[in-house]
């Protein structure tokens, strides 16, 4: 009887055994093929980083032989009235004064308040104008109670957007025409709302 028990232990073990390492074998498999993908994914990011940098050189490049807007075209261009707020503070430097052409105007009334913030990429600003773009998709997607942000095209321009729930505040942030650097934070409006306003803007004026 003790012979028996021997000799199906013995069965068993030898069962075990090749079990055992075709499991092991599998799990290696599964590691190689997991590091393999993860190895692919990064050569992917940095050849994807690398060609992005010199698009961004090229374009930077193209738009530093631009010629900015004037303290005087961005003035013109300025409404003094937006969604039925007054414009109450409006602030332009001059590229040949200040070395950079932008524009920071506030519009409010009793209930919203819109801030716009543009800046000129043309001239000596187009590298930094070109990096302040890029940057935006260091930012990671989100969506809980508090905010949602996200990324998204709109007519061809990619924007990030940021809705503050719980404060009905929207901010966006998009290149137009691949020079502007626009910057908006409407205060009791709705991502769509805050949209329109951007159509109100007609930020297609913008030229030189």
């Amino acid at each position: 009887m003790k012979t028996n028990f021997t000799k199906l232990a013995q069965r068993a073990a030898l069962m075990i055994i090749p079990l055992t390492i075709l499991s092991f074998m599998i799990s290696c498999k599964s590691e190689t093929t997991k590091k393999a993908q993860e190895t692919i994914e990064e050569v992917k990011e940095i050849k994807s980083n690398i060609d992005n940098n010199g698009s961004i050189q090229d374009r930077a490049m193209a738009l530093s032989q631009k010629t900015p807007l004037s303290k005087q075209q961005l003035e013109s261009w300025v409404p003094n009235e937006l969604n039925g707020m007054t414009r109450s503070d409006l602030k332009v430097t001059d590229p040949e004064s200040d070395g950079e052409a932008r524009l920071k105007a506030t519009f409010a009334n009793e209930n919203k308040k819109v801030f716009l913030d543009l800046a000129d990429g043309a001239g000596s600003m187009a590298g930094l104008v070109l990096m302040s773009a890029n940057t935006m998709r260091l930012e990671e997607e989100r969506d809980d109670e508090y905010q949602q942000l996200q990324f998204l095209n709109k007519e061809g321009v990619n924007a990030l957007q940021t809705y503050f729930k719980r404060e009905n505040r929207t901010t966006l942030k998009f290149l137009e025409q691949g020079r502007f650097m626009v910057q908006i934070e409407a205060e009791g409006y709705s991502p769509e709302e805050a949209w329109k306003l951007v159509d109100e803007l007609k930020l297609d004026k913008l030229t030189n």
